[in-house]
């Protein structure tokens, strides 16, 4: 394998997003109808379609991705997948403590779902012909996730328990006061640990992406970060919704029937602005700090233009009655990804000659071989 030059300067390998929005709508309409047509079994060969497309307008130095992915694969795991949501949503009608059980069951699948999912993606990912990879194991994903599933395994269990019993008399019978302590610590527990629960989430996706050799780290993200960001999103849709209720008083004193229109764009436009502050914030703070040995990547998403984007799709997909999606979703992403930028301190010559074989331990590992699982990434 050929060494790096690492004297020469840095170079750095923009994204560029070629898609269009009335290409994708053609795509779009005919993946809907053959969905609807074939009772949902066309939507994994539906989302491969997007996928190619999406990927292979996806230029990086000028050279597209490509997705690999099977669609005969990703229907095995969709068909899991919708027959675990089926006993689910049939559960919560008539059997609550049915629906009960397989939410916990799905929460204790997720890690391992997480990981296949990963890897199918990014095994199915390929830029100049090399593919991407995802090293994760199984047991990183159940240790990572382990607070979580605690705490949120004791809310779910302890919801219908604190259903309060009706006796025979009519009254209810109130539940044990140890339970609801229980109950509200766990509560308690998710807000409180929500940020350090993420950052472990993130972690783990940037620690263990592969290619060419290289592999990335998240780096000099804490857990006072996400606090921040947090405290800085609830500060501003506080203040955003207290200058909304204002505008809104004294539209409805001056003229009510404004508000037929007032309130749904006022809506969309609180709603937009969360979206779009944690998703520029977000995509800013991991990206900007992620990076592999040769690689070290960066993003410049602009909350305010991202906002406005936000909005207007919303408001043009409404009015459209969802007809104008496909060119929202293009739209979006091309801001997304046009906002990120990769640099290198080694010529792209040096990965384009890197071995790429997998570890078939990892292969026998991965439950990507079983289901074939997608995960928007």
């Amino acid at each position: 394998m050929t060494e790096p030059d690492l004297g020469q300067s840095s170079r750095v390998l923009p994204l560029r997003f070629t898609a269009s929005g009335s290409e994708y709508f053609r795509i779009w309409v005919v993946n809907l109808l053959l969905t609807v047509m074939t009772l949902g079994l066309y939507l994994p060969f539906a989302r491969a379609r997007q996928l190619r497309y999406f990927h292979e307008n996806t230029l990086i130095d000028g050279a597209p991705l490509a997705f690999h992915g099977d669609p005969w694969k990703m229907l095995r795991g969709y068909l899991i997948i919708g027959a675990a949501l089926l006993v689910y949503l049939v559960g919560s009608q008539f059997a609550p403590l049915l629906a009960v059980g397989a939410a916990l069951l799905g929460m204790l699948a997720w890690p391992w779902l997480l990981c296949s999912a990963l890897r199918f993606r990014l095994g199915q990912t390929s830029w100049r012909g090399l593919r991407f990879g995802f090293i994760g194991t199984v047991a990183e994903a159940y240790r990572v996730f382990l607070p979580l599933i605690v705490l949120l395994g004791t809310v779910l269990a302890l919801s219908p328990v604190l259903a309060p019993d009706v006796t025979p008399e009519g009254e209810a019978a109130a539940p044990p006061i140890w339970l609801i302590g229980l109950f509200l610590a766990a509560m308690l527990g998710l807000y409180a640990c929500g940020p350090w629960i993420l950052l472990r989430l993130m972690r783990y996706r940037f620690d263990h992406f592969t290619f060419a050799g290289e592999q990335s780290r998240l780096e000099g993200v804490r857990v006072r970060d996400l606090w921040k960001l947090g405290a800085k999103s609830m500060l501003l849709m506080m203040a955003a919704g207290l200058g909304v209720a204002l505008v809104s008083m004294a539209v409805a004193m001056v003229l009510p029937p404004a508000m037929f229109v007032l309130g749904p764009l006022a809506y969309l436009a609180l709603v937009t602005l969360m979206m779009a502050y944690s998703g520029a914030r977000m995509q800013n703070l991991f990206w900007n700090h992620a990076r592999s040995a040769h690689l070290s990547f960066a993003s410049q998403l602009s909350f305010s233009a991202l906002w406005g984007l936000l909005l207007k799709n919303a408001v043009l997909t409404g009015l459209t009655l969802g007809l104008y999606w496909p060119f929202a979703a293009v739209a979006a992403a091309r801001m997304k990804l046009e906002a990120m930028s990769v640099t290198t301190d080694c010529p792209v010559e040096h990965f384009l000659g890197t071995s790429t074989r997998r570890d078939p331990s990892a292969i026998g590992e991965a439950a990507d071989d079983l289901l074939g699982i997608d995960v928007a990434f």
